[in-house]
């Protein structure tokens, strides 16, 4: 029995090239400083942790930064604050162990429209 061996050159040529050097989605910040954000849309995503989630922001187990409510999207650099016991910070924040005294971090916050202030009154006794 013979076997084949004419297409083996083929297979192996150019292995590198079809090798995937990157992950799949979209990262980045996708909605940027004083622009408007719906409810519950995704405002940023990163491989590696470059912002915290501030006032009306949440951090999703796959480092996506999600609105919890519409309104004015505000990027501010703050001081710092880690829990050390969560793991998440233990794992982005490796370097710091523990001392984050004069550790400043962007933050981005979603600040709401002001409701409306116009009241009946309906019953007076």
């Amino acid at each position: 029995m013979a076997t084949v061996t004419r297409h083996l050159k083929l297979i192996n040529k150019n292995v590198t090239k079809r090798i995937k050097v990157h992950k799949k989605g979209n990262r980045g910040i996708w909605y940027p400083e004083e622009s408007v954000a719906p409810y519950a849309v995704n405002l940023a995503r990163f491989y590696h942790l470059r912002m915290l989630p501030g006032l009306n922001v949440q951090l999703t187990k796959n480092r996506t930064l999600r609105s919890l409510e519409a309104g004015q999207v505000v990027v501010t650099l703050e001081k710092t604050n880690l829990d050390w016991n969560k793991v998440l910070v233990q794992h982005h924040f490796p370097h710091l162990k523990g001392n984050d005294a004069n550790f400043y971090f962007p933050y981005i916050h979603v600040i709401p429209k002001p409701q409306h202030q116009n009241f009946r009154l309906i019953d007076q006794t």
